[in-house]
């Protein structure tokens, strides 16, 4: 994907007064000191940090891979995805990923784990709660009458949580002894 990088303003040089300067969104805003005097440039320095903390996104500082929790990784992949596939037109992809995170931590309480602790047989439990979960009737049919989900959504769902944790290696918030363990 072809993203621009964020604009950073450049450190000027007013010629008349001799004083560091820059000019973001139209405003110009004076440094105190003299033109690369070192206090001048430490004013420079701070400003550009400013503006690149208020870019970064909400999401807090990162937290080691050790003590993540799966509903903090499903929050961080889902602030990725809304990106992601809102921008491509694949906004089915897009509810599919929200359902998959929401069976993940609200249907099957694996929201407190930790990440490192989300095993192969967690995500054996996570297929077999979706295999067993009913279908919304299509009429006023009983509990027991409604047909249980179908092979190929319980698998897709699946697929879903794997890429979550693809993803969460991908950006070290996971060990890949995870992401590979669930892999088999």
């Amino acid at each position: 994907m072809n993203q621009r990088k964020p604009h950073v303003p450049k450190y000027r040089r007013h010629s008349q007064q001799n004083y560091g300067f820059v000019e973001y969104k139209g405003e110009r805003t004076p440094f105190a000191g003299r033109f690369n005097s070192p206090e001048s440039l430490a004013q420079y320095h701070e400003f550009v940090a400013k503006i690149q903390r208020d870019r970064q996104p909400a999401l807090g500082p990162a937290t080691p891979m050790e003590i993540i929790s799966v509903a903090e990784l499903c929050g961080r992949f889902m602030y990725f995805a809304e990106k992601r596939f809102s921008a491509g037109g694949k906004r089915g992809e897009l509810q599919q990923m929200r359902l998959a995170v929401d069976h993940l931590v609200t249907w099957g309480r694996f929201g407190g784990m930790r990440v490192v602790d989300f095993t192969p047989l967690r995500l054996a439990e996570y297929r077999d709660g979706l295999a067993n979960r009913r279908r919304k009737p299509l009429k006023d049919a009983p509990e027991q009458e409604r047909p249980t989900l179908r092979r190929s959504y319980v698998n897709s769902m699946v697929s879903r949580v794997k890429a979550i944790f693809r993803w969460a290696v991908a950006n070290e918030l996971a060990p890949v002894d995870t992401w590979r363990a669930l892999t088999t």
